[in-house]
């Protein structure tokens, strides 16, 4: 019969994986329909929402004149982390849990940087996302001392 710390470390890296890869999914459908469409249509997003982020603007000359720019964030920064983090936690390594803690940190970090620009209810979900997953990490990381030592 396995133990208390067990069941809490199996239940932990089951959420840990189901929240890694819904987040890379959605990162990655979002992300892909900003590259792919970078005039917002894929997507319904208006370019004008754009203009209040720095280096943004109708003449089209700043990193984020377009969707192109957020669509690649998106993919580089949340995207593939989250898939090796899933990918990771699915073999059962132990980085997996710490990764997920930076994972949620980079969400969190994206998300606030955007909120000043372009308050939505994406970023407030966003937000929450990253702290569900690090408070996953947390989990994991504590019901993994408690095995090992």
């Amino acid at each position: 019969m396995p133990s208390l710390w067990q069941e809490q470390m199996n239940i932990a890296r089951r959420m840990l994986l189901v929240v890694c890869v819904v987040t890379a999914m959605v990162a990655l459908l979002v992300g892909a329909q900003m590259v792919l469409a970078p005039d917002g249509s894929m997507l319904g997003f208006d370019t004008s929402l754009l203009s209040r982020f720095p280096g943004g603007g109708p003449d089209g000359s700043g990193f984020f004149s377009n969707w192109f720019g957020p669509g690649l964030l998106l993919l580089l920064l949340v995207f593939l982390p989250n898939a090796a983090c899933a990918l990771l936690a699915f073999a059962g390594q132990p980085v997996a849990h710490w990764l997920c803690g930076v994972c949620g940190g980079i969400l969190i970090a994206l998300c606030l940087g955007s909120i000043f620009f372009l308050f939505s209810f994406m970023e407030i979900l966003g937000i929450a996302v990253g702290v569900l997953q690090i408070m996953t990490s947390l989990r994991c990381v504590r019901a993994h001392r408690a095995l090992t030592v």
